[in-house]
């Protein structure tokens, strides 16, 4: 049951306590979980006007949590969209909510029928790893002494590795089992954390007048910064990777030279190498995590009326061949020795 327009209009009224903002026109609303976009305005010479991002979750702590980060990471000068408003809905369907404004921003794909637009962005593709160092760099630096105070926060917070192994542990396959003794074997010990975002990928780094923000803060917390680089080498190394397999290769090479741009960049930023036994360990967990959302088939897709969610509508155990995610099967067997081969079930797919 999708969330309608009045009912989201009722939240906003009333936290702030505006009753003549409307929709200006009729926007769609765009769901990626509980994500709306919406245009506003109201009568009020300092009401709410323009176009804002209204997010909902069921979970309170989830709303929370993202709340006081983004207010946290807000007054630190962090990159990130300007929070609006938040509450807490009457209507069990919306439950706590925020509101931030929305990033104008374009996806930088490559138009070869135009040779100057196609260039402008392979150079911005290009570039994109060492704007995501230096956003990382200076996430993972920021001092999280008066965040852990917050008891909001402390008692919110989220765990990222029961997250990633609950997730690591909802398939099944020949060599999944071998995978995760290696993962509890050889989990690092002491790891330092700091804010992360949890989801870096080129998609919630947005371009917008003012310079690029970091969206989606759904999953941040405190965590090992290497959370945070495994997630981003992965994203950036991958690309190409499920394409036409004869084209695989040059896709690989152009991914291993950015994604270890990327990584130098980093470690340039924050002053000292990662451990790297500890950044190989994130990445076969992140590796095992992007296996669990191929066999639970679930994808975000592109479409001319926006993002649209297509999943396995039975609902039942889903099932994909490894030979479908030739980077994470190939990348699990490069760090660990372990071939993960024939089919992969998801246990969980209401997870």
């Amino acid at each position: 049951m999708k969330i309608t327009h009045n009912q989201i209009l009722a939240c906003i009224q009333q936290s702030s306590k505006d009753d003549s903002i409307k929709f200006s026109k009729s926007v769609e609303v765009e769901e990626i979980g509980h994500i709306s976009i919406l245009e506003l305005s109201s009568s009020l010479k300092t009401g709410i006007n323009g176009t804002f991002v209204f997010r909902s979750s069921l979970t309170s702590e989830i709303t929370q949590r993202q709340v006081i980060l983004i207010k946290y990471l807000t007054k630190c000068g962090f990159a990130l969209p300007k929070l609006i408003l938040s509450g807490s809905a009457d209507d069990e369907l919306i439950g706590n909510w925020y509101m931030t404004e929305f990033v104008e921003s374009s996806f930088n794909n490559l138009d070869q029928k135009q040779p100057y637009k196609f260039f402008k962005s392979l150079n911005s593709i290009l570039n994109r790893p060492v704007l995501i160092a230096k956003l990382l760099a200076e996430l993972h630096s920021i001092d999280i002494t008066n965040l852990v105070d917050q008891i909001e926060f402390e008692s919110n917070s989220f765990d990222w590795h029961e997250f990633l192994w609950t997730r690591a542990k909802g398939i099944e396959g020949a060599g999944i089992d071998d995978v995760l003794r290696w993962l509890e074997k050889n989990e690092p010990k002491c790891m330092e954390l700091c804010i992360t975002h949890g989801d870096i990928t080129s998609a919630n780094i947005l371009i917008g007048p003012d310079g690029p923000k970091i969206i989606d803060w759904e999953i941040a917390g405190l965590a090992p910064a290497s959370r945070d680089v495994a997630c981003a080498y992965l994203s950036i190394s991958s690309i190409g990777s499920n394409g036409p397999k004869p084209a695989r290769p040059v896709f690989s090479f152009i991914g291993n030279k950015l994604s270890n741009r990327f990584l130098k960049k980093y470690q340039k930023e924050i002053g000292h190498s990662l451990d790297l036994s500890e950044l190989l360990w994130h990445q076969v967990l992140y590796s095992m995590n992007r296996l669990f959302w191929a066999a639970r088939n679930i994808n975000i897709e592109m479409s001319e009326n926006g993002f649209t969610s297509v999943e396995n509508s039975t609902k039942s155990f889903a099932l994909i061949d490894a030979s479908q995610c030739p980077f994470d099967v190939d990348l699990i067997k490069e760090i660990t020795g372990i071939s993960i081969e024939g089919k992969i079930k998801c246990l969980t797919p209401d997870i």
